[in-house]
């Protein structure tokens, strides 16, 4: 019964035509407007600080690109050591992906940080070749205090 009130939940937010809307206190749904995660509609427990593998819903930093809540991957949490050699990123010893020298746009991307994760901190990612992400500086290592919640896909 859940699953069916959330997906006519996420149903009447497109129709509306609205990018997320809160139905309590805890839980919002959020539509994903790229294909970086192949999931559209996802419900955020707002407030829940998410695990590594677990997706999260944060609000990116000022970037040339969006200004909307993003949903990724948690790839890396406080603790865990971020590298790069070369485009190549790696967490935990574990690879992330290939980091772009230039947007989709053209435009130049600056790699983000790399070294050991703070406490209160995420390193973001998806796998789509276009993801804009930990790997770069614009968004780099997501906060705690933007994080809104643990994400899960529903559509």
């Amino acid at each position: 019964m859940r699953r069916v009130v959330n997906v006519a939940a996420a149903v009447a937010l497109l129709i509306a035509g609205t990018a997320g809307v809160v139905w309590s206190r805890s839980h919002q749904i959020l539509i994903n407007k790229t294909g970086s995660l192949g999931n559209w509609g996802f419900i955020v427990d707002i407030g829940r600080l998410p695990d590594r593998g677990e997706m999260v819903a944060f609000m990116p930093p000022s970037n040339p690109y969006y200004s909307e809540t993003f949903v990724k991957i948690v790839g890396g949490v406080p603790g865990d050591e971020v590298e790069r050699d070369g485009q190549t990123y790696r967490v935990a010893g574990r690879p992330i992906g290939e980091a772009k020298a230039v947007s989709a746009r053209g435009l130049p991307l600056a790699p983000g940080p790399t070294g050991v994760l703070p406490p209160g901190h995420y390193f973001v990612y998806a796998p789509h070749k276009d993801s804009y992400d930990s790997r770069y500086a614009d968004i780099g290592w997501v906060p705690a205090a933007a994080v809104l919640g643990a994400a899960r896909p529903i559509l």
